[in-house]
């Protein structure tokens, strides 16, 4: 199936963002637990144990009583505790944005809380529907031992969505998964498949449309080299995941015509995944977006939250750090010295525009926001290996003091963060030196 690994990512992001799939799973295992004890005779030896020590004395009636306890209690608890919790993250929310959401239900932690008690009240509910008296003392054992730690999840789940809700661990939990995204997007070294060729040119092309409208959510490469090695065609794709599409728009081209047909465009179609909204699951920009969201939000009049937007600009340089470590992910793709994909990539400009340019607009005014901008294009002046890495360190300084002459209007704020500029500055321009003696010294 052409274009399933695409599907298979996305699909996979999905559902670990989601609060269904691990609940789910939880549940089939309680009724999996409710059918290997509902007769003594399975479980004979323990049962025998436990009513020999009389670790569990309730006769049949007792047994019935608790087990219907158990349901009207957990899931009256599991709907108060989670409402309330939703509600607390809905006005959080306004401050630091919908992704306060999105990770609440994508935790782990918070998926397998939910999962104890719907499986809990799973267990229960069977064990009463299926098991006839006397109910086994194990199937009430492993009832009260499932509710008891039901109760001492729930207290760690009022303490873990207590930290969750505050900005730094919101911040910080963004960048890891900003760092993890990084990783598998930005190679360590540069791909030999991607010679950087500017005449990669396609014979007789015909038009790629887009299936229908919506956010490109992944882009299977592998299959489209397969699918241009197996039928000798060059294809090339305008568009990369997270970019937006209309219905039967032009996304790219392929050729030549004369080895094209409708099932081939139809498999390059499939390669690319088409959603109803954007997802990490291959687009770089989407967590640093996150970022600066919860940046601009903290920098809005109606929450002036200036410490919470520099919590997100540290995170964001550290983040721009890692990605100056490492290449930017490929453009032309190939096998055995041929290239035959070509598919558009972000550039590094483009990333260090969109982490840093919005929220340079918006701290017009705020000394404490501009100098620690300020600081950190010099901070990060130690991590460039390019000239590129340089130019753009260089453009963003120049902007940010333009920021700070127009909009810094007391003389010791002004005076202040004109010279950290002055500093960031000098730094870079030591950096871009050593660059290029280390590139002359290379080409001698």
């Amino acid at each position: 199936m052409w274009g399933f690994k695409a599907r298979l990512r996305v699909v996979h992001y999905a559902i670990t963002r989601s609060f269904w799939f691990l609940p789910g799973l939880m549940s089939l295992g309680a009724l999996a637990l409710a059918f290997l004890t509902r007769s003594s005779g399975d479980v004979g030896v323990i049962d025998e144990f436990l009513r020999d020590h009389s670790v569990l004395a309730a006769g049949p009636e007792a047994t019935r009583l608790i087990l219907s306890t158990t349901l009207g209690s957990i899931i009256t608890v599991t709907s108060l505790v989670f409402s309330m919790a939703l509600v607390a993250l809905s006005r959080a929310s306004q401050q630091l944005g919908p992704r306060l959401l999105q990770s609440f239900m994508g935790d782990t932690f918070n998926q397998v809380v939910l999962g104890s008690f719907v499986a809990t009240f799973v267990h229960a509910l069977v064990t009463l529907a299926i098991v006839p008296d006397p109910i086994p003392g194990v199937a009430l054992a492993c009832s009260i031992l499932m509710v008891l730690l039901c109760f001492v999840l729930l207290i760690f789940f009022l303490h873990h969505t207590a930290q969750f809700m505050q900005a730094d661990n919101v911040i910080a939990k963004v960048k890891k998964e900003l760092s993890a995204q990084i990783r598998k997007t930005c190679p360590e070294e540069r791909s030999e498949s991607d010679s950087g060729e500017d005449d990669f040119a396609i014979e007789h092309p015909l038009d790629l449309t887009a299936p229908r409208s919506g956010y490109i959510q992944s882009i299977d490469v592998e299959r489209l080299v397969d699918l241009a090695d197996r039928h000798d065609i060059r294809i090339e794709l305008g568009y990369r995941a997270g970019h937006f599409i209309l219905n039967d728009a032009v996304i790219g081209m392929a050729g030549p015509d004369r080895n094209i047909d409708k099932t081939v465009t139809a498999h390059i179609c499939a390669c690319v995944v088409v959603g109803a909204r954007r997802t990490a699951a291959q687009d770089l920009e989407f967590p640093i977006k996150a970022l600066v969201e919860i940046a601009i939000r903290a920098l809005s009049p109606g929450i002036n939250d200036t410490f919470t937007a520099i919590a997100a600009i540290d995170n964001l340089a550290a983040a721009m750090s890692e990605i100056m470590s490492r290449d930017m992910p490929a453009t032309h793709h190939g096998r055995h010295d041929s290239i035959a994909v070509k598919v558009d990539q972000i550039t590094f400009e483009g990333l260090f525009s969109s982490a840093f340019h919005p929220i340079r607009q918006n701290l017009d005014g705020n000394a404490l926001g501009l100098i620690r901008m300020v600081d950190a294009m010099g901070e990060l002046a130690e991590f460039a290996r390019t000239r590129e890495h340089v130019d753009v360190l260089r453009r963003q300084t120049e902007m940010l003091n333009e920021s700070i002459e127009r909009s810094l209007a007391d003389d010791d704020d002004r005076k202040s963060a004109l010279e950290r500029v002055r500093k960031a500055k000098a730094t870079i321009e030591v950096v871009a030196e050593s660059l290029d003696t280390t590139s002359a010294v290379a080409s001698g």
